[in-house]
């Protein structure tokens, strides 16, 4: 999914995400058999992003960058398997 914002409408889309009530949607779609739980309106009415707890978690995380002060990662730095062919 590719979203684009302006400054102004990624600091108010982080604003709702973060004030986002996990408990209540949970508890509100306990007897629902979908997975995700958790709606995200858009500025699109027919459009609404539905996560699970542990991805909106997931995008707390992910809207929690700042990106002037991050660096780079060093190869050495990434805790991965790699498998070449």
């Amino acid at each position: 999914m590719y979203l684009q914002f302006t400054p102004r409408e990624f600091k108010a889309f982080t604003k709702f995400v973060f004030e986002i009530d996990i408990d209540y949607w949970e508890a509100s779609c306990q007897r629902t058999l979908l997975k995700r739980k958790i709606p995200i309106q858009s500025m699109q009415q027919n459009l609404a992003m539905v996560f699970n707890q542990s991805e909106v978690n997931a995008l707390k995380d992910l809207l929690k960058v700042r990106t002037k002060t991050n660096r780079l990662l060093k190869p050495h730095e990434i805790d991965y398997i790699s498998f070449l062919n």
